[in-house]
C-alpha cells in the first residue's frame, strides 16, 4: 500500500504524513497508523496482515499482505 500513498484504513489518497517504521505503509493520521498496527502505538502487536482496497465491482474488501496462520486472529469487531 505504501507505493500508492493511500491510507490503509480509510483509503484517503495522498496519505504521507505518518509512515509505519515497520512496513512503510503511509497513513493519513496518527489514529489510523495505530489502527494499522493492531491498536498498538508501538510495534509490539505487529502490523495488520491485510489492507483495505476499493473496487467498483466489489466495493471495499480486505487483501492479505502476508501469510496468515491457521486460527490467527486478525480482526475484532467491538
Amino acid at each position: 500500500m505504501a507505493e500508492t500513498g493511500a491510507c490503509p484504513i480509510c483509503l484517503e489518497e495522498g496519505a504521507t504524513g505518518y509512515t509505519c517504521a515497520s512496513c512503510g505503509v503511509r497513513a493519513c493520521s496518527p489514529r489510523h497508523l495505530v489502527a494499522h498496527r493492531g491498536g498498538s502505538s508501538d510495534h509490539q502487536g505487529g502490523c495488520l496482515p491485510f489492507r483495505v482496497e476499493k473496487e467498483e465491482e466489489r466495493g471495499r474488501h480486505f487483501i492479505a499482505t502476508r501469510d496468515i496462520k491457521a486460527l490467527e486472529l486478525v480482526l475484532v469487531d467491538r
